[in-house]
């Protein structure tokens, strides 16, 4: 918030991010003692720390449109995490494990994935360390784990 005088101006970033500079002012500092006019800087999110959690992955050149989950939600496998947009219309983005939402980045609607985001992943899942099955398709052949 911008106050001179009796007038007050909302400062807006022009995209969404985290804030990466800010200039150390205090309530009542002119904006003229600003050099260049430049307040802060915002730049692309902190990236998710994946351990043992498994990472829901973006699509390139999708915008998002909402969260589907909170963290603290238990999700399966084919449960909607996300509703994004794309240039061919609007998509649900799956889970493909099972598991508890334990993180996701903290985007804003509107927000063009590719730009705010340091990487593909926007959110992480806790599984149970089981790994998800594997589904032969077309002429594909199974190769099955020694008994």
């Amino acid at each position: 918030m911008l106050v001179d005088g009796s007038n007050t101006t909302e400062l807006v970033a022009p995209k969404a991010g985290a804030v990466a500079a800010l200039q150390p002012m205090s309530l009542g500092d002119p904006c003229g003692k600003v050099l260049d006019g430049n307040l802060m800087t915002v730049g692309k999110l902190a990236p998710l720390k994946a351990g043992g959690e498994s990472p829901v992955r973006v699509i390139s050149g999708a915008v998002f449109v909402k969260w589907a989950v909170n963290v603290g939600d238990y999700v399966k496998v084919g449960d909607s995490v996300a509703k994004i947009r794309t240039g061919s219309g609007y998509i649900r983005k799956t889970a493909a494990y099972r598991g508890l939402i334990v993180e996701r980045q903290a985007l804003l609607k509107g927000s063009v994935l590719e730009d705010v985001m340091p990487d593909e992943l926007f959110a992480l899942i806790k599984t149970d360390g089981r790994l998800r099955e594997v589904v032969s398709q077309g002429d594909e052949h199974i190769v099955k784990a020694p008994t």
